[in-house]
């Protein structure tokens, strides 16, 4: 009988020895201890215990260490400071060097068609350059437009002042103005492009947006990967179909989030 005991006494020590302080601190102290020893290929990998061993015997990587506090990395006073965050004086110069360009090239093209087809000599319109302020108000207009779900409505709709809508898009700037800033509107040099790439007109603006993310923002160790589909409906190649999202037609983007 005290052998019997005597033997329980040592299998119920043994079945404890995993809840045991000093063993963990053990056997987490040792650099050279596999997790293979102590969780076997039979074992369930979601079951609490092997977990908790997992935690206890592996090491994090340094690189996968988190060292600077997650959150808003710049702080700012107002809106404005925001946006110029992202749509640096880079951005913007870029925008306006090729939307002036383009448009002087285009219309001294049809002025040329026009005089050797002996049509009127007549300028068609004069073109006013294109400059920061102006450029970041049309920017402005278009975000207010998709903040007031107006982006649906005509353009024609936006600057009726018998309209309820704010007087916001008529005291920014007149409906010929910016239909013809909407026309003209370029982010690159058409002739310079990569023609295999499709996202060649905008790659240099998205790159340099992309950027200024991870100076600003720092996220939180637990990311994920997520699909994304922004409303559009215009013309473009790459335009998706998903019959179980809102908006239906969109443009699809993978983006790396914060959870």
């Amino acid at each position: 009988m005290d052998n019997t005991n005597e033997l329980d006494k040592n299998i119920s020590d043994g079945d404890d020895s995993n809840s045991d302080p000093d063993y963990s601190d053990i056997e987490t102290e040792s650099d050279d201890t596999s997790i293979d020893e102590f969780i076997s290929k039979d074992d369930d990998p979601s079951d609490s215990d092997s977990t908790g061993a997992n935690q206890a015997c592996g090491r994090i990587p340094a690189i996968n260490i988190m060292k600077a506090k997650p959150g808003a990395v710049t702080s700012v006073a107002a809106i404005m400071d925001t946006f110029k965050l992202f749509m640096t004086d880079k951005i913007l110069n870029e925008i306006i060097f090729h939307t002036n360009r383009y448009a002087k090239r285009y219309l001294h093209q049809q002025e040329q068609k026009r005089s050797e087809c002996g049509g009127s000599q007549t300028i068609l319109f004069q073109w006013k350059d294109l400059d920061h302020a102006e450029l970041e108000a049309f920017l402005g207009l278009l975000i207010q437009s998709g903040i007031g779900h107006s982006n649906h409505e005509s353009i024609t709709q936006l600057w009726d002042i018998s309209d309820s809508l704010p007087i916001l898009y008529q005291a920014t700037m007149s409906s010929h103005r910016f239909k013809d800033l909407l026309r003209f509107l370029r982010f690159d040099h058409r002739q310079r492009r990569d023609k295999s790439d499709r996202l060649a007109p905008i790659w240099f603006i998205l790159e340099c947006f992309t950027k200024q993310l991870p100076r600003h923002f720092t996220p939180i160790e637990n990311l994920t990967i997520d699909e994304q589909l922004v409303p559009f409906r215009g013309h473009c190649f790459f335009v998706q179909y998903m019959p179980k999202k809102p908006s239906k037609y969109g443009l699809e983007f993978w983006l790396l989030c914060d959870a």
